[in-house]
């Protein structure tokens, strides 16, 4: 199974990749004659995109050259599939399909994408192998890795990635990215490795004004819900990116804001809630 890409990292505690479509693991009923080649490949290529049982994500569609690849174990692989399977449960990852196919010998390569939902966007290959008569799923190209990273940043509804900047930036940063290196990024975000958070957090701290304009938007909107004037708010507009910028609230507030304990997000709460008061008392002497 692809997982989602890292949605709930993306969003950072407002860093998984939805590769999967919507719909249970079953495989698709078959005739007694065996399907044409191209059509079992395809069939395999979405009975893996779409599956929701490890016995299949990590099994029967899948090869243990990939599962070691990107889950590093069986047990990780069944214990991500089932944590991913549960949180998604309910919602719209889109549906998927696969397209043109290239068989030689034992191998072959399919072109595949999602339609609609929080997946739909994303496309690109998926090589597989064939063991005995099955075809199985052996290795993620990596332009459906980077299609499908692109499409969760495009597509996260909150947190910093939400904001127009953050969102130019992070795209850009992953452009950025060596193949090898989005590809061991993409896999940490599969498995839940520990470290992936960390290197989403590495990645938005390398857009310092996308962090800026949300951490701005998020604190002037609470001092218009306050009742600040609208030429206070202007002014906090205008004032507060270069304070956040110049104390390097910015990101130290995405620091906090990911780490989760009661100190960490009393310590945030505490240091914007000074950047209100102090934007508010520079205002009202100009206002």
């Amino acid at each position: 199974m692809l997982a989602r890409a890292a949605l709930a990292l993306l969003v950072l505690a407002a860093v998984t990749l939805t590769a999967c479509g919507g719909g249970g693991s079953s495989p698709a009923k078959t005739n007694d004659a065996p399907p044409p080649p191209e059509a079992a490949v395809r069939t395999a290529a979405v009975e893996y995109m779409k599956a929701t049982d490890p016995k299949v994500a990590c099994g029967t569609r899948a090869t243990t050259r990939l599962v070691e690849d990107v889950y590093k174990s069986l047990a990780t692989c069944e214990k991500a599939v089932t944590e991913s399977a549960k949180k998604d449960k309910d919602k719209d990852l889109g549906v998927p399909s696969a397209g043109d196919v290239r068989i030689e010998g034992t191998q072959a390569i399919t072109a595949v994408s999602v339609k609609g939902g929080e997946a739909g966007g994303s496309a690109g290959h998926l090589t597989l192998v064939r063991e005995g008569p099955a075809w199985k799923v052996d290795h993620i190209e990596i332009d459906y890795l980077r299609s499908m990273m692109a499409t969760a940043i495009k597509k996260t509804p909150s947190g910093p990635v939400s904001v127009p900047a953050m969102r130019t930036c992070m795209l850009g940063q992953i452009d950025k990215l060596t193949d090898q290196k989005l590809r061991s990024y993409m896999y940490k975000v599969q498995r839940n490795d520990s470290d992936a958070k960390g290197a989403t957090v590495a990645l938005a701290k390398k857009c310092p004004h996308g962090l800026t304009a949300y951490y701005t938007q998020v604190l002037t909107g609470i001092m218009k819900k306050r009742g600040a004037s609208a030429a206070l708010l202007r002014c906090a507009r205008r004032d507060m990116p270069d304070y956040l910028e110049f104390t390097g609230l910015n990101k130290i507030a995405l620091e906090f804001s990911t780490k989760g304990d009661e100190a960490s997000k009393g310590a945030l709460a505490a240091a914007l809630a000074g950047v209100i008061r102090g934007t508010e008392k520079a205002c009202k002497k100009t206002t």
